[in-house]
């Protein structure tokens, strides 16, 4: 069945582009292909057990990508159940429900990238973007219930957006991976501010795994207003960086987590988990990380073979599971690779 599910995720996507995506996008749901899994899951086998008598197994990859179509997720937000996924190079954002049904959400430019997603208090998706013209690089919004994105907020010395976060009080947070810095942007605000650029931010060689220089620094952001406290992960020097938020609301004191590689290499996406502590997503060993509040961390148990270069990470609070965009991103640039994206829904244990 994946490999049918994959093709039909295809063709729906090439339907989504060519209608587009207006006030209304179209309900690209195939219905057909979970019909056909429902119907494979109740059929008896040789004269074998009733497979419908037994339960069935979470269902942790609920959608399969074409890469062949250049259909690479990263940023990933949630909201009311479902998960929001950005297909990197194509400028386009697709809403999944958890049994793999998808439709078109949003669009951004053509030629643009997306590398960031997150929800405004009223239901509008903002998007960090990478336009060919660096004027048209910045924050972008599409209105609630989907459509085509806007430009919202720019600034001359921005590069490259990427994680971003609205926190209580309406304020946007943005990194930008190269150089390395953190802007935010106030409510109501068409130009974004550089918060910091503190040192810690900024890419390079990357520490864990082979040495090259990547330039991808600042990447994840999670904003902790009741602590007074910013979490943003460093992908090429594998760390999570925390910058406490000072009394004016500048960027105060700064620390950065202890290397560990086996947990922490490559670290993406970031979210806030259960109990105050953090998920990471490690794209160089295919993990999900959890960051206890005082500090300890433990690799999230799942199946082999699950998570391939997990980037985007988002998580719904009400359901206790994880939205994680496996972009394939070692298998597309490793010579013979055969990658195959996705999006996974991981539980996580509260």
């Amino acid at each position: 069945m994946r490999g049918r599910r994959s093709l039909r995720v295809c063709a729906g996507l090439i339907l989504a582009l060519a209608a587009g995506c207006d006030d209304a996008p179209p309900a690209l749901i195939d219905t057909r292909d979970a019909a056909a899994d429902a119907s494979d899951a109740k059929a008896p086998s040789d004269g074998a057990t009733d497979v419908s008598d037994v339960p069935a197994a979470p269902r942790l990859e609920v959608l399969t990508l074409d890469a062949m179509r250049s259909e690479f997720p990263d940023a990933t937000a949630t909201r009311g159940g479902k998960g929001y996924v950005a297909l990197r190079s194509l400028g386009r954002v697709i809403e999944v429900s958890a049994d793999g049904s998808y439709r078109a959400y949003a669009e951004a430019p053509s030629g643009s990238t997306v590398r960031g997603l997150a929800f405004d208090a009223t239901g509008r998706l903002l998007l960090s973007v990478v336009h060919p013209t660096a004027a048209q690089t910045g924050v972008w919004r599409v209105d609630a219930g989907g459509g085509v994105a806007t430009l919202v907020a720019h600034n001359d010395g921005l590069v490259t957006p990427g994680g971003l976060t609205v926190d209580a009080i309406g304020t946007v947070w943005v990194t930008d991976s190269d150089p390395g810095a953190v802007w935010t942007l106030p409510m109501g605000a068409t130009a974004l501010t550089r918060w910091s650029n503190d040192a810690s931010l900024a890419g390079g060689a990357v520490v864990c795994g082979p040495t090259n220089m990547s330039r991808t620094g600042a990447n994840g952001i999670v904003v902790d207003g009741a602590r007074g406290l910013v979490y943003v992960t460093n992908s090429d020097q594998s760390s999570l960086v925390r910058i406490a938020i000072a009394a004016d609301g500048s960027a105060g004191a700064v620390v950065v987590s202890t290397r560990d590689c086996p947990r922490l290499a490559g670290a993406w996406g970031l979210a806030m988990g259960p109990g105050g502590s953090l998920l990471v997503a490690a794209g160089l060993v295919n993990k999900v990380t959890r960051v206890a509040p005082d500090g300890a961390l433990t690799a999230l148990d799942t199946p082999l073979g699950l998570l391939r270069s997990p980037a985007g990470l988002a998580f719904d609070r009400d359901l206790n599971v994880a939205w994680i965009a496996n972009s394939a991103n070692a298998d597309a640039t490793r010579p013979g690779g055969m990658p195959v994206p996705g999006v996974v829904r991981l539980p996580v244990t509260p």
